[in-house]
């Protein structure tokens, strides 16, 4: 009886480092008057971190890439920005917090903070698994292709934890991209037989 309580005593424990293991940034978006906004983010200090903000036509307005600074604050003036919508985003080894914020006639709206983690792709000769945390519970597929040509799709649903594993014993040889496609930029992992 001792052993199985040490046991899930270790297994909650190890579940509980693993959760905080993964450290996602935090994000605050503040208007200071009608064209200024106050940038601030923590992050996590022992790993680089990459500040951006991205034109709706992909134009890198500003980028900034700091190795391990735990924190960023900056005051930006949007007011010379073009009208339309940008992305701030920052992004920590596998995990990103992004805002779009909205310029019309030098005024600034902000909207909320998304969160997002890359999803987990592990891949053996049998099995492909993949783990993904779907924030925004979007419907997510499986696509994969054989040297560009699709093979395969499979609807994975739109649950906020997402774990598959696909048996990959039996494929052909090829050159394939396994995509999690997603409303935004679509995750790619490339296995090679």
């Amino acid at each position: 009886m001792k052993t199985k309580k040490l046991a899930f005593v270790l297994v909650a424990v190890a579940l509980s480092v693993s959760a905080y293991a993964t450290k996602i940034p935090k994000m605050n978006i503040v208007a200071v008057d009608d064209s200024k906004a106050l940038v601030t983010a923590v992050t996590d200090p022992g790993g680089a971190s990459e500040f951006s903000i991205v034109s709706e036509n992909g134009d890198i307005v500003y980028y900034k890439r700091s190795k391990a600074a735990a924190v960023f604050r900056s005051v930006f003036d949007f007011s010379a920005l073009s009208d339309g919508k940008y992305t701030v985003k920052i992004e920590t080894g596998t995990a990103q917090v992004k805002s779009e914020i909205e310029v019309d006639g030098g005024d600034v709206q902000v909207k909320a903070v998304e969160k997002e983690l890359a999803p987990y792709f592990a891949y053996d000769s049998q099995l492909l698994k993949v783990s993904y945390l779907n924030f925004d519970r979007e419907n997510i597929s499986m696509l994969i292709y054989n040297n560009g040509e699709l093979v395969f799709r499979s609807n994975l649903g739109n649950d906020f934890t997402i774990q598959r594993a696909f048996d990959v014993s039996k494929m052909v040889n090829g050159n394939f991209d396994f995509v999690l496609a997603r409303t935004d930029e679509p995750y790619s992992f490339n296995v090679t037989r």
